[in-house]
């Protein structure tokens, strides 16, 4: 299968355009340049609702419990997801290991798993509705460290081949496209 740089440049300024009026506090970080490289990004993951309410600026959301995120949009985000980074903050050996939703980690920044492969292609834009998983797995892991709450609250599925028969059970629930 032939890359259309072009297509994916364009669609991806299209979700982070609509990603900008959710999450505000979105930096591209990486421009595309002559030679092509995925676009990554620097996001706050405190939704619109919540700055408004706070009236809060984007330094409230930064320090220990930092909602600081690294997106990097492959040229495939569309169907496999992006690669979502952050949760340096976190302590591995405070949550049960059922809870743990990461991928491995690069430096000192976990990296989330945001779903199923297989769901992706059914969301109109990926990339918001992966920020949006990462948002509410901050919160959850944070309400948790913090012993707000007893268990880690998150909606997940298993991993592996468990976590993607999870999905088809329940797929119609995540589809966004229109």
């Amino acid at each position: 299968m032939k890359l259309e740089y072009n297509e994916y440049y364009k669609k991806a300024q299209k979700d982070i355009t609509e990603l900008k009026q959710e999450y505000p506090f979105t930096r591209v970080v990486i421009i595309p340049s002559v030679k092509p490289e995925p676009i990554v990004l620097s996001v706050v993951a405190a939704n619109v609702r919540l700055i408004n309410e706070c009236n809060a600026k984007e330094i409230d959301f930064k320090g220990e419990f930092s909602r600081e995120l690294k997106i990097v949009m492959p040229y495939d985000y569309m169907r496999n997801g992006c690669k979502i980074y952050g949760a340096s903050w976190l302590d591995l050996k405070k949550i049960p290991k059922k809870d743990h939703h990461f991928n491995g980690k690069e430096r000192d920044k976990y990296l989330f798993c945001v779903g199923v492969p297989q769901s992706f292609v059914h969301l109109k834009n990926v990339l918001l509705e992966n920020i949006r998983t990462a948002e509410n797995m901050l919160i959850a892991y944070e309400n948790f460290q913090r012993e707000r709450t007893e268990k880690v609250e998150l909606i997940a599925y298993s991993h592996g081949k468990e976590g993607e028969n999870e999905y088809i059970r329940n797929r119609k629930r995540y589809r966004t496209k229109e």
